[in-house]
């Protein structure tokens, strides 16, 4: 699988470091999406939640695509960056 997951204690510039980096590559045309799981209700799908927000798509699945088809256009990997797991529903976003 192609996934990070950035671990650290709480106040040592993690969220900062994401948002940082995403703004910089998305000036500098890669795609990217940067979201935060708390702002997101895990239900009914946080993950279809987090589509609609990001207005792109409806779906999780379509965003996916989405992405994808972005990533196949600039020759590179798309990146959907979700901080701050550990500050929303464990279980629902497992």
């Amino acid at each position: 699988k192609r996934t990070m997951l950035l671990l650290g204690e709480w106040g040592t510039g993690k969220t900062h470091h994401l948002a940082d980096s995403s703004r910089r590559l998305s000036k500098m045309g890669h795609p990217v999406l940067f979201l935060l799981a708390k702002d997101f209700p895990t239900s009914p799908s946080p993950l279809d939640l987090m589509a609609q927000h990001s207005q792109v798509s409806s779906n999780c699945a379509d965003l996916i695509r989405v992405l994808n088809q972005l990533g196949k256009e600039k020759g590179q990997r798309a990146l959907l960056i979700v901080d701050g797991l550990n500050e929303s529903s464990r279980h629902d976003w497992k």
